[in-house]
């Protein structure tokens, strides 16, 4: 029995172009959230206004 060789190529997320006048561009392809590092920066976004202020009022009231 033959084994299923069917993968998935890899996706580049992110492309890098340069132009004619040597400057570089970032293109984002597809959703970020499906990237390891996409779901990093939505955790911290997350924690940055959600948790910081809670904890910092939580100190604020108990000092």
């Amino acid at each position: 029995m033959a084994k299923n060789t069917n993968k998935k190529e890899k996706q580049n997320y992110i492309e890098k172009r340069t132009k004619a006048d040597n400057t570089v561009e970032y293109v984002v392809h597809g959703s970020p959230s499906k990237t390891v590092w996409g779901k990093i920066v939505v955790g911290l976004i997350i924690a940055g206004t959600i948790l910081i202020p809670v904890i910092s009022l939580i100190i604020a009231l108990l000092g």
